[in-house]
């Protein structure tokens, strides 16, 4: 189940960012990607995945990437108007498609 969540929130940040899958799960360091990247760990937060699981999908040996990732989110979400109306848009679109867990 973890694995369709996190392919799923992929296809969309994907396609909402206009950035491709495997540049997201790269790590290439072009501003638009950090910014597609920085979304999705911040959705996989939100939809109840844990750091390590998060690290795993993106190929990342370190959970301590997944906490900067979510660092970058906060700062990211104050300065920049663009990457808000992406989070919001995707919110948007997630609430149509993939229902949050429940606990």
């Amino acid at each position: 189940m973890k694995t369709q969540i996190f392919n799923t929130l992929l296809d969309i940040v994907s396609q909402e960012c206009e950035v491709t899958k495997e540049d997201i799960l790269s790590h290439n360091k072009a501003e638009e990607i950090v910014d597609a990247r920085t979304i999705l760990v911040y959705f996989c937060k939100d939809y109840g995945l844990h750091n390590a699981e998060i690290a795993k999908f993106l190929n990342r040996k370190k959970t301590d990437t997944i906490c900067e990732y979510m660092e970058k989110y906060t700062i990211y979400r104050k300065q920049s108007a663009k990457f808000r109306m992406d989070v919001n848009r995707i919110t948007s679109l997630l609430s149509d498609i993939l229902p949050k867990p429940t606990d």
